[in-house]
């Protein structure tokens, strides 16, 4: 373990060395990190409430890009609407801290059932002020636990909150591919297995512009990760979403960085098999059998 020395009323001018961060992985550029891992993002023995926020480790330096903002206005919220309907879904955290989600494929009704964080408006409006023009860099390390009986179970995206389905920057499908692969936005994408399967799985990817229409203000859109039936996918979802344990996920701003994508991807993906590795942090976790919510 590194030590931390404080030098009072020293000043250092040397640009050039290096900046003590939270995580190996956050840089000047870093706007969100959320690692359930860890007890600045939620305490490691419980589930968030419903509309608690959970604490991004990266908030010091989002509100450098930003310009301003605090740990309370750049942190996510947390939903989850199982609350009050257990045999349609169930939230718990796992011996290794990840946050599992179990959504029955048998007992959802209509009124959208899942469990979500979402981005808070800073940061929003800023990805929606700044793309096109900048280049995102999202990742997602997870484990599905049972799998989804449709094609279209979406887990995140930032999107027009109307026709999400259309009009988008990222999409994440079934926790292996961020969408878009090609075209004029695309700028990186990996994702490990490259299917959707059950166990661990790591997402990445970078976009740097809008799928089909940006919609009017930033208000027209949304940042959120999801696990059950949401939105414009509850009708595919409903009794057919994944179960999922989400361990942690990352945003940077490649544009502000000055870093590439293979380059965060590669670091972002050490950390994963580090992780998740023999003796890692997040291996060879448990969970409780999905079969209890058919």
């Amino acid at each position: 373990m590194g030590l931390k020395v404080v030098i009072p009323g020293a000043n250092f001018t040397d640009t050039t060395l290096p900046i003590l961060q939270t995580d190996p992985l956050i840089v000047p550029g870093t706007l969100l990190l959320v690692d359930f891992g860890r007890a600045e993002t939620h305490s490691l023995d419980s589930v968030p409430a419903h509309g608690a926020q959970i604490g991004n480790i990266a908030w010091a330096t989002a509100a450098a890009v930003l310009g301003s903002g605090s740990l309370s206005t750049l942190s996510p919220t947390f939903q989850n609407t199982f609350v009050g309907a257990p045999t349609m879904g169930l939230v718990e955290r796992t011996p290794k801290k990840g946050l599992h989600v179990i959504t029955s494929q048998t007992a959802m009704d209509s009124a959208g059932r899942y469990a979500s964080i979402t981005l808070p408006n800073a940061l929003r409006d800023y990805l929606w002020t700044n793309l096109p023009g900048r280049t995102i860099y999202t990742s997602v390390w997870g484990r599905h636990t049972r799998m989804a009986t449709q094609g279209t179970d979406a887990m995140a995206h930032f999107a027009a909150t109307a026709s999400p389905t259309a009009n988008y920057v990222n999409l994440l499908y079934r926790g292996a591919l961020w969408v878009p692969t090609s075209g004029g936005t695309f700028v990186g994408q990996r994702s490990v297995p490259s299917t959707g399967a059950l166990g661990n799985w790591y997402a990445a990817g970078a976009q740097n512009g809008w799928t089909g229409t940006r919609p009017g203000t930033a208000a027209g859109s949304e940042a959120v990760f999801w696990f059950g039936a949401r939105g414009a996918y509850e009708g595919f979802q409903r009794n057919a979403a994944a179960s999922v344990i989400v361990y942690r996920i990352y945003m940077e701003d490649l544009t502000t960085s000055g870093r590439t994508f293979s380059a965060v991807d590669a670091a972002d993906k050490a950390l994963y098999d580090a992780a998740f590795g023999s003796g890692g942090r997040f291996a060879s976790d448990s969970f409780t059998a999905v079969a209890t919510l058919p």
